[in-house]
């Protein structure tokens, strides 16, 4: 009913990857609560898999997720595709090209998130392209962590660059594209069987500003 005046209210339920909450959440929970005074927003992290089962089982009204689309799953509306990039300590003695080839990564030491991450799965499967397993040093599936880790120590890292951002500004790390480009895909999902609201339309497109927005911001800082 309130809908029919033109007020976009309602609560939402929203899970999101860590790589994108860790990098935008703040912004993005503040600029809905400012624009739609009258949404209820509810937030959770987690994994990319378990979130899109949450939101076919209903616990979730829509998610934002890597975009890796398989039978049985919630249709994908695209958000961004971002480069990941390889990272290492800025007061390093590693010198590294401007592009590093995978058979370069291999040969460093790499603390990199585990198995039950969605970005491992991209990393590994470009790996697998290049005729190479990777045996990282550290499996770490905290990315702000990962990022410490790389700039107090003589590891490298992958990630995706709004995951990278922060330790970018402080110029803590340097970053470096992977040669060929790797990239990740973000996405959200929702509900096939359920209309999705004008309130969760509108929340989403916030956070896909947003993430855009932190996506040119780190590829900027890492062609620096």
């Amino acid at each position: 009913m309130a809908g029919l005046d033109g007020k976009i209210a309602g609560r939402v339920s929203i899970g999101m990857v860590n790589s994108a909450a860790q990098s935008i959440l703040p912004i993005s929970t503040r600029r809905i609560a400012m624009t739609y005074p009258d949404i209820e927003l509810s937030v959770c992290e987690g994994y990319s898999e378990t979130m899109q089962e949450w939101v076919l089982a209903g616990q979730l009204d829509l998610a934002i997720v890597n975009a890796r689309q398989r039978g049985g799953l919630p249709s994908m509306q695209p958000i961004l595709e971002e480069e990941m990039m390889v990272a290492h300590n800025a007061s390093t003695a590693t010198k590294l090209p401007k592009a590093v080839s995978f058979t370069a990564v291999g040969k460093l030491e790499l603390v990199i998130p585990s198995r039950r991450h969605g970005l491992r799965r991209i990393i590994d499967d470009a790996a697998a392209n290049a005729g190479l397993t990777l045996s990282p040093r550290l499996e770490i599936d905290t990315l702000p962590a990962i990022c410490d880790v790389v700039a107090s120590t003589n590891m490298a890292t992958i990630l995706p660059g709004i995951a990278l951002r922060g330790a970018l500004e402080a110029g803590s790390i340097r970053a470096h594209r992977l040669r060929p480009a790797l990239t990740r895909s973000i996405a959200w999902v929702n509900n096939p069987r359920r209309i999705a609201s004008a309130a969760m339309k509108a929340a989403v497109e916030i956070i896909s500003e947003d993430l855009r927005s932190a996506a040119r911001a780190a590829a900027a800082l890492a062609r620096r």
